[in-house]
């Protein structure tokens, strides 16, 4: 493993190159939304600069997404999850974003649809090495870009810094963790969310719901194992529909502090099932169930009203 020490722009930490596929590891695809790559030992602890997706997703180590799942119930962070138009669609207007000189040499616009002409298209896209995206889709990552760059705050924390940064740690449970940050800027990290309402009160639903308090406290963490100094940890709203308005956001300390105490309370649960090597679903017990609160409010019951 080659390792540099403050590389060109005098990076405080130290940075890994790419790492080498072990023997007999297949090659993957380096297309966003190309088969999925063969799962392997992730690299030694350290920061990666350069990887293609399918090689970052292909690490069999923890991640925010793994969390998630578990969150849910521990054997369903066992399932690959599928590939999708939204997601698809989401790491178009990532590379959009934030690394918008790679976006025409990974994505080509075609007219998508189940006629000869238009399956001969997408595979000749294909063919090239491109990710075939929808004409449509193709023009509003680009007008989504532009409006993230436009926005004051958005605007200069992407002047400065590098994209789509991997890392790799071991956490305290001894477990391989890793996540990708989209944005690394000196002592800011950031991460991109495209969402139906990037106002303060719909993506604090938002937040709630898809865990962003967590994710942050798993980047968080390993940031600091590694030392990469982040002293803020911010979010790029933007809205998926035309204006495509955007917001930048900064997490309080209480909620902040929840994201915390929940990422750790499943990241010491996932070690149990690991160390047991069980990865239950529901209860293996039978339970009592009951109605949720709202379908307890019974009417009033008059046989006159028959």
């Amino acid at each position: 493993m080659a390792q540099r020490a403050l590389i060109h722009d005098d990076r405080p930490f130290l940075c890994f190159v790419r790492p080498p596929r072990p023997a007999g590891a297949l090659e993957p695809s380096s297309r966003a939304g190309g088969d999925r790559a063969v799962r392997q030992a992730p690299p030694p602890d350290g920061i990666y600069r350069g990887v293609p997706f399918q090689d970052y997703f292909s690490w069999s180590a923890v991640s925010n997404s793994t969390l998630g799942r578990f969150a849910k119930y521990p054997a369903l962070c066992k399932t690959e999850q599928a590939d999708t138009p939204a997601l698809l669609f989401g790491r178009a207007v990532h590379c959009a974003v934030l690394e918008p000189d790679q976006f025409a040499e990974r994505y080509q616009p075609i007219a998508l649809g189940r006629s000869k002409a238009a399956k001969a298209a997408r595979a000749e896209a294909e063919e090239a090495g491109y990710t075939p995206l929808d004409a449509s889709a193709h023009q509003e990552a680009l007008d989504i870009a532009a409006s993230v760059r436009n926005h004051p705050a958005c605007g200069l924390v992407l002047s400065a810094g590098e994209a789509e940064v991997s890392i790799v740690w071991t956490d305290e449970t001894g477990l391989r963790c890793k996540a990708r940050i989209d944005w690394l800027a000196p002592s800011v990290a950031a991460d991109l969310k495209t969402t139906k309402d990037a106002s303060p009160e719909g993506f604090a639903r938002a937040v709630a719901t898809y865990r962003y308090h967590v994710q942050q406290a798993h980047y968080l963490a390993g940031c600091e194992a590694l030392g990469i100094e982040a002293e803020a940890f911010l979010f790029m709203a933007v809205e998926k529909t035309a204006p495509y308005p955007v917001a930048c956001y900064q997490l309080s300390d209480a909620t902040s502090n929840a994201g915390f105490r929940l990422w750790r309370h499943h990241l010491r649960g996932f070690a149990i099932c690991e160390t047991a090597g069980r990865w239950p679903a529901y209860s293996d017990e039978i339970e009592t169930l009951n109605l949720p609160a709202w379908a307890m409010n019974e009417p009033s019951y008059d046989d006159q009203s028959f």
